[in-house]
């Protein structure tokens, strides 16, 4: 029989934390007791999450909403520009790349020819290039962008980024992920292209998944990133294995 670990009440803090926030994302603006009702947690809990967020900026009051019979809702929204991400679609004849806010808005957008990637270093030095010409264009600092996902067609290697094989580019064995790493001062990611891109286009990948993925990576599998953290004094995830979320919490 499967056994499962057992989450402890830090790790469950951190889970309620992120579900709090991808609701805000994805419904906002949204009261509190909305909030309760869509993720099942109790209305203490969701006002403790929202108002350390709202001290930290994160989100923000927009006023009092319908009211229902009683006194009227505080609405509470994402504040659009305190982050972004970047998604980068690496086709056989055109790379596009989007750069989305905290909500999902596309608000920069970049696209040019392939060209030939059979030199392949020379191809990844212009791939982050690209993604930081994208990144510059948003006139923000680097620690209010979350992560950048890239879309590569073939047979990509899970956690390390590596593209083992790609029939469409003649590649084989490319550490993509290390070499983007060593141009971008922000986390990377590297999924196949089809897998990437399943749930629409390469603007919903840069932007839903990020934010889905990012905060994920966040509250779900490394919570111990997080400056604020009980347990940060354990070493903290290497560059680019995880978003800078303890730069932004």
């Amino acid at each position: 029989m499967q056994q499962y670990k057992k989450m402890d009440a830090f790790q469950v803090a951190q889970t309620n934390k992120y579900n709090v926030i991808r609701c805000l994302i994805r419904e906002g603006p949204i009261n509190r007791a909305a909030i309760a009702k869509r993720i099942s947690l109790s209305i203490p809990t969701v006002m403790l999450i929202t108002e350390d967020l709202l001290q930290k900026q994160v989100i923000r009051s927009i006023g009092k909403g319908e009211s229902s019979g009683g006194k009227p809702p505080e609405m509470l929204e994402i504040i659009p520009d305190r982050f972004y991400y970047i998604g980068v679609d690496i086709g056989r004849t055109t790379i596009r790349a989007a750069a989305a806010n905290a909500i999902s808005q596309q608000v920069a957008y970049l696209q040019e020819p392939t060209g030939d990637p059979s030199r392949e270093r020379e191809f990844v030095d212009r791939l982050g290039r690209i993604v930081l010409q994208l990144a510059d264009s948003l006139k923000t600092t680097v620690d209010r962008i979350l992560g950048a996902g890239i879309a590569m067609p073939g047979l990509i290697e899970p956690g390390t980024g590596n593209v083992l094989f790609s029939p469409d580019f003649g590649w084989n064995n490319i550490p993509l992920k290390a070499w983007l790493g060593e141009k971008i001062p922000f986390p990377i990611t590297v999924e196949n292209a089809n897998r990437a891109l399943a749930g629409g286009s390469y603007s919903t990948y840069s932007a839903r998944n990020w934010v889905e993925t990012g905060f994920s990576t966040c509250y779900g599998r490394t919570p111990y990133c997080l400056k604020s953290s009980r347990r940060s004094r354990r070493k903290r995830p290497t560059h680019g294995t995880a978003c800078r979320c303890f730069t932004i919490w």
